[in-house]
């Protein structure tokens, strides 16, 4: 008889056993053999490809471990999501604990408990014991739920157990809030929610309490919100997307019945935004890597319908009639109209340079059936208009408005100056009510939804927020220099390290370090990434004073002038040392984001980089040879240098992702950030040979999300300057009122 090896450690048990087996063997055995083969041939490689062992078959289900709770988790949500479209289902149950493997085989009170656990699970759901809950429960991509605490058989003391919530997944009890009473519980003061008190909402039947429920939605930790949230036309989900810290966009939809927001899987990515609800509430449209998708709420079916023009996506509206029409986050644009099954978007409206309209945004539902209501942004600030058919020119019909929405046919609220505004609404001549009343202060005039039942949501985007700014050194040691509130926008620090600008309220401002003082510098329109001059006596901004994002030049006295009249919006990111280069890029509707440099003596442009990939951000090398720059041609980003003249070639310099390319003073060393790491590059300056990358320190700071650099080199360039969110900030969150209609004045109810 040989040696028996056995090991005894730690391991995530995973059971999975599929729902009715015996009665599918019953009553079709070649069945019951098709759908086991099936489930291994599904199942098992998403096993190996999360790092597990498939340790057993179990006749109608498998035995599996995993070295990483997380692991375990995420191939349990990725089985049950491969299974959706199949005609059986499984119940899976996950625990943490001392297992001994035996020869490839594993025993122990560990794989006892998880079966215990699978056993208590419905069908289609994944429960997890309290041990594994608290292995995950700080991860941004899993939500859990608790279910109860249950005494298990052949377990001596009762375990706390908990399912997992995912698209795709079932959970207990899971009942829409327009089939039952919705209660709200205490929510844990440090997870996803802020504690709020729900009394009785529904009633059972059709007929709604007619008491007004607010409470607050706290957006999850680390996130933050980059677009408008949206509320289901029945009231019963509202979806948004958020931004995490390292920059990547995510979708979550939020069922008002559940107590967590559940992140939609394959959705992360870097410019996730604008969720819009189809009118039977069944269907989640969004915008993400520069295509509109839509995601079924019952099948959590994901599709495509169509590229998006602008390649970024400002608001949307789905009509009854299934038409989505489409509107871009650049100026100049109109909206556009494709089909909710596909094809290709087609213009539905052109803003007329005859009236001065800059854009049009904000589509929704008119009082007829071909009706829009718009926004139309001009120089004098936004307007709310009507289109009756394509093509037809916009007739205002409220002055300072944006955001319309006309809510049961005759009652119309718009957003001005931050607060919603109400009138009731003409149908048959499209005009307002002489009575315009003030129905809420506080929100954010674009940034709030408004459902059928009378729900409304809204939220307060923090354009600024407090930084703490930090020196840190090479070594990552950090010294605190001082707080100050800014926008989320990247920030310059003149040559002589005495004047920083950075942008707040949509400006730019000037902090000079050694008085710590501000001082507002513009006040037209919307400024934003700031460039020095070599000698710091000007700097090179964009703004949006005419429309798309262009490049314009201010002196240290405040005159400024445009320095460029380009067809797409344009952002500087760097000033050659001699003074005469700009380095900037375009946003291209048709090629997405190009590098291009203007001769700033004979204001002549030349490109350096267009291809149907992202090339962006960048900086002159010192000497003037060489450029470096951020382009996704892999598939993500990544930092690149290139002679400055077109003959040669680029050097990949990062490897594994990498963003916020810097040149060190000798131009000898090029820093570069991967999420939380920062990295130097050695280069030799001679023949531009990369001879080693070394990753310096790894820490929580603020990024940007095009990869344009947000720190500055300091100190003689020994440390750098970076900013962060203070722990104690305000987390953002999004307002709900139920039955908000109830408080509307008797002229608006």
């Amino acid at each position: 008889m040989g040696d028996i090896r056995s090991d005894r450690r730690l391991a995530s048990v995973l059971f999975a056993d599929i729902v009715g087996f015996t009665k599918i063997m019953g009553a079709n055995e070649d069945r019951a053999r098709r759908t086991v083969d099936e489930f291994k041939t599904t199942c098992q490689p998403i096993v190996d490809e999360e790092g597990g062992l498939w340790l057993k078959d179990l006749g109608d289900g498998a035995l599996c471990s995993f070295n990483s709770a997380l692991a375990a988790v995420k191939a349990a949500i990725r089985m049950q999501q491969s299974l959706i479209k199949n005609d059986f289902q499984l119940r899976i149950g996950i625990h943490l604990g001392d297992v001994t493997f035996v020869d490839g085989d594993i025993l122990g009170d560990g794989v006892n408990i998880a079966a215990r656990v699978q056993a208590e699970a419905v069908p289609g759901s994944i429960f997890i014991s309290e041990p594994i809950f608290q292995s995950v429960a700080n991860k941004p991509s899993i939500t859990a739920a608790k279910v109860a605490r249950k005494k298990l058989k052949n377990v001596k003391n009762p375990l706390v157990l908990y399912q997992i919530i995912a698209p795709g997944v079932a959970n207990k009890a899971h009942v829409k809030p327009a089939l039952s009473k919705l209660w709200m519980v205490g929510l844990f003061s440090f997870g996803i929610f802020c504690g709020i008190l729900l009394t009785n909402f529904w009633n059972t039947g059709d007929k709604q309490s007619s008491q007004a429920i607010k409470f607050d939605i706290e957006i999850p930790d680390g996130y933050s919100l980059n677009s408008r949230p949206a509320i289901s036309q029945d009231g019963s989900v509202l979806a948004f997307t958020a931004t995490h810290r390292n920059d990547t966009a995510e979708l979550f939809i939020h069922y008002l019945d559940s107590l967590f927001p559940i992140p939609v899987l394959k959705t992360r990515s870097l410019d996730t935004e604008t969720p819009f609800f189809s009118p039977d509430s069944k269907w989640l449209g969004f915008h993400q890597s520069s295509s509109i998708w839509k995601l079924s709420l019952e099948s959590n079916d994901l599709v495509k319908i169509c590229d998006q023009p602008s390649r970024t996506l400002h608001s949307a509206f789905w009509r009854s009639d299934d038409s989505i029409f489409l509107a871009s986050a650049s100026a100049f644009y109109g909206i556009t109209k494709v089909s909710a099954y596909g094809g290709n978007p087609v213009p539905y409206t052109i803003p007329n340079d005859e009236k001065y309209e800059l854009s049009h945004t904000h589509p929704s539902r008119g009082s007829n059936k071909n009706d829009l209501l718009i926004t139309i942004s001009t120089p004098s600030g936004p307007v709310v208009g009507h289109i009756g058919s394509m093509m037809d020119s916009a007739d205002v019909v409220v002055d300072n408005a944006q955001r319309p929405l006309l809510f049961k046919g005759n009652k119309l609220f718009f957003g001005r100056n931050d607060e919603i505004f109400g009138t009731t609404y003409d149908r048959r001549n499209n005009s307002p009510g002489e009575v315009i009343d003030l129905v809420l202060s506080g929100s954010t005039s674009d940034y709030f939804d408004i459902s059928e039942n009378g729900t409304l949501i809204y939220s307060t985007a923090k354009g600024n927020q407090l930084y703490n700014f930090l020196k840190v050194d090479f070594a990552g040691n950090e010294i605190p220099v001082f707080d100050l509130v800014i926008s989320n926008a990247p920030f310059a620090m003149s040559p002589d390290g005495n004047t920083m600008l950075y942008t707040r309220d949509g400006d730019i401002w000037s902090w000079n370090t050694n008085q710590q003082s501000s001082q507002r510098l513009t006040t037209e329109a919307g400024n934003w990434y700031p460039v020095w001059s070599p000698n710091g006596d000007r700097f090179i901004y964009g703004s949006n004073l005419t429309g798309n994002l262009q490049l314009y030049e201010m002196n240290v006295d405040g005159e400024s002038s445009r320095l460029l009249d380009w067809p797409y919006s344009t952002v500087p990111v760097s000033w050659s040392s001699d003074g005469r280069q700009l380095l900037f890029y375009e946003v291209n509707p048709e090629t997405g984001r190009n590098l291009l440099i203007l001769d700033l003596l004979n204001s002549s442009v030349d490109t350096l980089l267009a291809t149907p990939y992202d090339e962006r951000a960048g900086q002159f090398s010192p000497d003037g040879k060489w450029f470096t720059y951020v382009s996704d041609i892999t598939g993500q980003d990544e930092v690149y240098i290139k002679p400055l003249q077109k003959k040669g070639g680029s050097i990949r310099i990062s490897r594994s992702g990498g963003t916020e390319p810097m040149w060190s003073q000798n131009g000898r060393q090029l820093f570069f950030r991967n999420d939380d790491e920062m990295y130097s590059a050695m280069i030799s300056t001679e023949d531009l040979e990369l001879k080693s990358v070394n990753l310096l320190w790894k820490a929580k700071y603020r990024s940007n999300l095009y990869g344009i650099r947000d720190y500055e080199i300091v100190d003689g360039g020994n440390s750098f300057l970076f900013v962060r969110i203070p722990d104690s900030a305000n987390r953002q969150t999004i307002n709900v009122i139920l039955n908000w209609s109830q408080t509307l004045p008797k002229s608006l109810q």
